[in-house]
């Protein structure tokens, strides 16, 4: 995980792999994975900023991963440095969760969204 640089106004789009310990690639069919951007690690996930939830994936068996956040909703947040993470649930229950890592939301300039 690293730094996370979102521009209000643009897509936000990144990738990832799912590995297990061994550095092996995951079957992620029915997983679910949450992205959050909070202000604080002690925010309510009521209270994100930004929440994206994915249940299906186009290639779940490699461990393959896209989040995308269309341009408007990241037109919608303030400017500022945050925290982001990634929680994982796998088809057993078990719970899984990246380190908080930082966020920072820059201005745009030209605030049209379409």
């Amino acid at each position: 995980m690293k730094k996370l640089d979102i521009q209000r106004g643009s897509t936000l789009e990144f990738a990832g792999v799912i590995k297990d310990s061994k550095g092996d690639r995951v079957d992620i069919t029915g997983w679910k994975q949450t992205f959050m951007v909070k202000k604080s690690v002690d925010d309510d996930d009521a209270a994100a900023l930004l929440s994206s939830i994915i249940t299906a994936y186009d290639d779940p068996q490699t461990g393959e991963t896209v989040f995308v956040v269309d341009a408007e909703t990241t037109a919608q947040l303030p400017i500022g440095v945050y925290v982001w993470g990634i929680q994982l649930i796998d088809n057993d229950g078990n719970v899984g969760e990246s380190q908080p890592q930082v966020c920072e939301v820059s201005a745009d300039v030209v605030r049209a969204t379409s």
